[in-house]
């Protein structure tokens, strides 16, 4: 209720007061107890008069902005609840992922053999941050996953997953990210620390990096010899960037295998990363065509964390270590194509190379400058250790194919028809070979999917 309500009803109820008081009075008491009502009647108009006076001065003051405290000796609490800058510099954005995927009946499972399956999976992220002028800013990202997708379901079992949205544990809350970060010098120095997201500053690229908008195939958004190999995840972590020219920039990220709170001085990795941007192709404005090349490498240390393949049986060592190249370049004003290739230390990984190519090409061609469709191909080859290992595992590389279209609705929805296809699942060449789970199934599998993404 505001003030001048406040007075209205005052003023109601003082009017309904006396008029009772009159009522109730008998003729010979009204006589006697005139000069009284006079008396209360006059002292509470000069009391509303008061008021009336208090009401307007705290209008007043309000449409001038004052910062005057409260007329009736209460503190002005804007000041401690909002304090001077608060929603400055402050950005809120919301995402969500909603993903629709089938696959066919090859690489499945005995009970699951004869199944079509389709899942669907959720994710929401929201960001939270807040810059500091030119010295600084602050974020903070909160992920809602629900669904485990095909992969977190055991539907298909691949080198790389075929959804990259989710983690595959089902639903799932987390606080992905919360870091602060300092600039120096114009910004040419950078160092940020807090729980961060490693792949955000190596590895990246500007048409196959980004889940929700371009690739789902795990294999084209991050080099499947890294992402495996290296065992990195979100978690404690400190990044440092240098710039020291428009065409030159070098990364260094240190965080923890897994992401890991606990024992986490046991559990450390680190990459380094440069990147070189040179000013290679015209575009029709006058100036350069984007293009970066960037090489890194990788080492990480588990305790015991990484098995050494053997044939005679398995020991574990303590670490691993990679290298890998990610590039992008912009052709002309439609095309774009990139390219990765990766390499872990094989007595330990897996996967020994991964290598991805691909193409993306924007709508103007048929009318639809904000769509864009791209195609990606490329594999992950085992290496030799594990493939000669009672694993029943194959040696050949698994191949994958992606090709998607991103339908631009508005600027607040895409819709992108998603379809994939896996050779050589896990590396098997044969009907005997392959995982011991899925019954050493060979069979190409084939992915056909939907994508909505919403931001706002």
């Amino acid at each position: 209720m505001n003030i001048k309500s406040g007075l209205r009803l005052r003023a109601f109820f003082l009017t309904i007061f006396f008029s009772g008081i009159m009522l109730m009075l008998s003729p010979e008491k009204v006589d006697a107890g005139e000069d009284v009502l006079l008396d209360m009647v006059k002292r509470q108009t000069e009391e509303i008069e008061i008021l009336k006076k208090q009401v307007l001065l705290l209008q007043e003051n309000q449409f001038a902005g004052g910062d005057k405290d409260s007329l009736f000796g209460m503190p002005k609490k804007d000041a401690e609840l909002f304090p001077e800058g608060l929603t400055e510099g402050l950005n809120v954005g919301v995402g969500a992922t909603f993903i629709l995927q089938g696959t066919s009946k090859g690489n499945r499972t005995e009970e699951r053999k004869d199944e079509h399956p389709w899942d669907a999976t959720l994710s929401v992220d929201i960001g939270i941050e807040k810059t500091f002028d030119e010295w600084g800013m602050a974020f903070a990202g909160l992920e809602y996953d629900n669904g485990g997708g095909l992969d977190g379901n055991g539907r298909v079992q691949l080198f790389s997953d075929v959804n990259g949205d989710v983690n595959g544990a089902g639903s799932t809350v987390d606080v992905s990210e919360a870091w602060y970060e300092h600039y120096f010098i114009d910004k040419k120095f950078i160092v940020t620390a807090g729980k961060i997201d490693p792949y955000a500053y190596v590895d990246d690229n500007a048409y196959a990096n980004d889940e929700t908008v371009q690739f789902l195939n795990c294999a084209f958004i991050n080099n499947t010899a890294l992402d495996n190999g290296a065992r990195i995840d979100n978690g404690p972590g400190i990044r440092i960037a240098w710039k020291p020219v428009d065409w030159c920039n070098f990364n260094l990220v240190g965080g923890t295998a897994g992401g890991a709170w606990d024992n986490a001085g046991n559990n450390l990795s680190g990459i380094g990363q440069v990147t070189f941007s040179p000013s290679w192709l015209k575009n029709n404005e006058g100036g350069y065509r984007g293009c970066n090349y960037r090489f890194y490498g990788w080492y990480t240390h588990a305790c015991d964390d990484f098995p050494e393949w053997d044939k005679t049986g398995q020991t574990n060592r303590d670490y691993n270590y990679g290298f890998g190249i990610s590039c992008d370049q912009e052709l002309n004003d439609m095309i774009g194509v990139f390219g990765r290739f990766g390499w872990a230390n094989p007595k330990v990984s897996i996967v020994e190379y991964s290598w991805s190519s691909g193409l993306q090409l924007n709508g103007r061609y048929w009318g639809r400058e904000n769509d864009v469709i791209a195609a990606g191909i490329g594999q992950n080859i085992p290496g030799n250790k594990w493939a000669g290992t009672d694993n029943n595992g194959g040696d050949r590389g698994e191949g994958i194919f992606e090709i998607y279209y991103n339908f631009h609705v508005n600027e607040y929805l895409t819709v992108s028809p998603d379809f994939q296809v896996i050779w050589n699942p896990c590396g098997a060449g044969s009907e005997t070979e392959g995982p011991s789970d899925n019954m050493g199934r060979n069979k190409t599998v084939y992915i056909y999917g939907m994508r909505g993404q919403m931001n706002f």
